[in-house]
């Protein structure tokens, strides 16, 4: 048998992890290759140790079979001190297969202990330093800094196309291309992951896959500027310079990969004291990649908690993206004297896109149990390029749950006279800026099941919108001298005013057909007192008083007589109601 060798590389070498959960993911990818890559043609070795950084990692029962490299050549390119080169050395390297009986990682970072184990790791078909196939037996990997502590095992592992010089030099490259999104693997497949800690929950994973890793390759790579990034984090004290430098750093490392799809199935997430649970049955998430936004998508939630349980049939979030603010921090960052107190928070607003929520439903064990839930909600915002968004649109069904008969809330307290129990409510609510009008546009919409509907829209003009898109805390200045161009009123009776109709008939012992006059004659009289004679008023208190006696539809739309429209502060300047009633054309619907 061959002796067994040690190799032990620079400190420049692979990309030290903080967390052992995804070493435990990742690690068969990052570290099998080069210790087993060591062994040269045909041969065997009891123990490979390879050192890089704050890791070490220790191969044993490592076999090579038909490598094209010599032991001395693999030597040579693993003790090369540049990880880039021994990246571009590998893209040389064949073998028909690499087996390892037991690979260990080790690491130690700020305190905090790490390890993982894999057993029997083989690749195979391994061409130009590329791997068609890995495979793992089992895993397991572990964490802690004396006080608290995580452990996990992980079942069988598969993956394809695994780039091992790639992954060994986190995209670090000399005569390789750079700035180019190389694939790191294929497809990655792990089963059955779980991790626990003594005062922590208990979290299983059935499966998990990951497709399409890439790298963004570089003259230093991932690891390179990861332990960049941690030896700024060690200095006891940092000035603006090594604060815009991190910045600078972090923002190259996370634009440094990109994912294609993660994957995971019966996602179990357990206290084991209480029993409490949550479960999601499917989870999927697409990366930002090929100029497309983020999506995310999670089916079948399900929570049991104390006292109650929720259930989500599906959440989705789509066109989310980070991109926006990774360009204003390198932006900001790279200014001479840049302080980042005086930054504008708003540059940093990603593209937040779209978020839907379905089927939601919440039971609790109270007395009497409480049903309640939401049949769909849909949040879009519109800032393609990040930074305040230009339009907000919010969409809500079946907002449903039963009315407290305990309330002290004179409004509830009128609901249940009205013989309302519970309420399901839908509704909308669209606010926009246009900004070569400088408008500001907003339209909501209130239904609720057996009661009815109210509706409104109002457009402004005169707005400035470029204050209001600098500082959206001045929105009160920014609405001071805004102008009204046209706004409208929609009112539908569903049942509500019949039952207020009838509640009334009962206590007065009259018909409602009575009591919807005598109501409507009141509101004339009132009307008129309050908003006067002119022709718009007596339009207006007409239409009111007959939507009283006969409630169904009424639609009521004004628009400024004058093209730069009304200004608000008329509202309060005016002398009477008819004055600012005559500065529009009304125009009423009833039906």
């Amino acid at each position: 048998m061959t002796r067994p060798r040690k190799i032990i590389a620079n400190k420049d070498g692979l990309d030290p992890k903080r967390s052992a959960f995804w070493w435990g993911l990742f690690v068969l990818f990052i570290v099998v290759t080069p210790a087993i890559s060591l062994a040269g043609e045909k041969l065997s070795f009891e123990r490979l140790e390879l050192k890089t950084g704050v890791t070490v990692l220790k191969a044993d029962g490592v076999e090579i079979e038909n490598s094209s490299l010599t032991a001395d050549t693999l030597r040579t390119i693993f003790s090369d001190p540049a990880p880039a080169a021994q990246a571009d050395a590998l893209t040389k390297f064949d073998a028909d297969r690499i087996f390892v009986k037991s690979l260990r990682q080790e690491q130690i970072i700020n305190g905090q202990i790490s390890a993982s184990i894999l057993s029997n790791v083989t690749l195979t078909s391994i061409k130009s330093g590329v791997a068609a196939s890995l495979k793992v037996d089992a895993g397991t990997f572990g964490s802690g800094d004396g006080n608290d502590a995580q452990a996990g095992t992980i079942g069988a592992i598969t993956a394809s196309e695994i780039d091992l010089g790639l992954f060994i030099a986190g995209g670090a490259t000399k005569a390789g291309n750079k700035n180019e999104y190389r694939k790191a693997y294929g497809e990655a497949i792990l089963n059955m992951i779980t991790v626990s800690s003594p005062t922590g929950p208990m979290i299983t994973v059935e499966r998990a896959s990951l497709r399409d890793f890439r790298i963004k390759t570089s003259e230093q790579g991932l690891s390179g500027i990861a332990e960049r990034i941690l030896r700024r984090q060690a200095q006891p004290q940092a000035n603006d310079a090594d604060i815009n430098a991190m910045a600078l750093d972090i923002v190259e490392l996370m634009n440094g990969f990109s994912v294609g799809v993660m994957d995971a199935s019966q996602i179990r997430i357990e206290d084991k004291k209480s029993g409490d649970y949550s479960k999601i049955n499917h989870a999927i998430y697409e990366g930002e990649a090929n100029g497309k936004p983020q999506h995310i998508r999670m089916d079948g939630f399900e929570g049991a908690f104390t006292g109650s349980r929720i259930r989500v049939g599906s959440f989705e979030q789509s066109g989310f993206s980070f991109v926006p603010v990774y360009e204003s921090v390198k932006t900001f960052a790279s200014k001479p004297n840049a302080n980042f107190a005086d930054a504008d928070p708003i540059a940093f607003i990603p593209v937040i896109g779209k978020f839907e929520i379905r089927d939601v439903t919440i039971d609790t064990t109270d007395v009497p149990p409480v049903h309640a839930g939401l049949r769909s909600m849909v949040l879009a915002v519109e800032n393609p390029n990040g930074g305040v968004p230009k339009a907000i649109e919010l969409t809500f069904d079946g907002l449903f749950g039963p009315i407290p008969s305990d309330s002290n809330e004179p409004m509830i307290d009128s609901l249940i006279a009205l013989g309302y129990r519970d309420v399901s409510l839908s509704g909308t609510l669209r606010l926009a800026i246009d900004e070569k009008a400088k408008m500001f546009k907003s339209e909501t919409l209130l239904t609720g099941e057996n009661m009815g509907t109210v509706g409104a829209t109002a457009n402004l003009i005169n707005v400035p919108v470029d204050l209001l898109m600098r500082n959206p805390t001045a929105a009160l200045i920014a609405f001071a001298g805004a102008r009204i161009k046209d706004l409208s009123v929609t009112i539908e009776n569903r049942g509500l005013a019949d039952r207020l109709i009838d509640q009334d008939a009962i206590k007065t012992k009259r018909s409602p057909q009575e009591v919807r006059k005598n109501y409507a004659a009141a509101a004339s009289a009132s009307l008129q007192i309050y908003l006067g004679m002119s022709p718009n008023a007596k339009a207006l208190t007409q239409s009111l008083a007959k939507f009283i006696d006969k409630p169904t539809r009424l639609s009521i739309t004004a628009k400024a007589k004058n093209p730069d429209g009304v200004a608000l502060a008329e509202g309060a300047t005016a002398e009477s109601p008819a004055q600012v009633l005559e500065a529009f054309d009304l125009m009423i619907s009833q039906n």
